[in-house]
Order: structure tokens, then C-alpha cells, then sequence
């Protein structure tokens, strides 16, 4: 039910924006087994659509595009432990370090 509304959503942004493309960005489930949203919509208007995945393992014919990133190092953002309230319309900083 949820991928039909989704879909009906999509097919009623394109029937009222007839130049525009749209790209959604789901799950994996979202786009598996012949009852995806891609097709869901293709069926409601005819529109051409590709579907790119991340998958692991690969599966032939599960995608028209298969993406396999290689590894990425993330580093942490650094924390500054301050917060922000708001008393008498003004912002007030709290900060567990001290600001000089």
C-alpha cells in the first residue's frame, strides 16, 4: 500500500510538472520484486525509469545500474558541547567549556 501511494504521489508532481524529471531515494525493498515504485508509476503514465542500487551481493537483472563504492573513512565531527536557549526572545549559549 505504501509503494502505491508513494507512486501515485510521484505520477501526480509529474502530470502537473510535465518537464521536470524526479529521482526518489528509497530502501532497497522500495524497488525489488515487480511491485516497485518505478514500475508502479510507469504504469500509471508510460514514463521510461532507471533504477541504480548499491547492492551486495549482486544479482543479475536486479538493477539497471549497479554501484559499488569503495571503502570511506569518516572522521567524526568534533563536538564543541554548547547549547543553545533561548530566554526573553534572546539566545542564551551554555558551553561545558569555558569561552574566553
Amino acid at each position: 500500500m505504501w509503494d502505491e501511494i508513494v507512486s501515485q504521489s510521484i505520477d501526480e508532481f509529474l502530470k502537473k510538472n510535465p518537464y521536470h524529471q524526479f529521482i526518489a531515494l528509497t530502501g532497497g525493498g522500495h524497488l525489488a520484486h515487480a511491485s516497485d515504485i518505478p514500475k508502479r508509476t510507469s504504469r500509471r503514465n508510460a514514463l521510461d525509469y532507471a533504477i541504480i542500487l548499491g547492492d551486495d551481493p549482486i544479482e543479475t537483472g536486479i538493477a539497471d545500474f549497479v554501484l559499488i563504492p569503495g571503502p570511506v573513512t569518516i572522521t567524526p565531527a568534533p563536538r564543541i558541547m554548547t547549547i543553545l536557549k533561548e530566554e526573553n526572545g534572546r539566545p542564551i549559549f551554555y558551553s561545558s567549556k569555558k569561552i574566553r
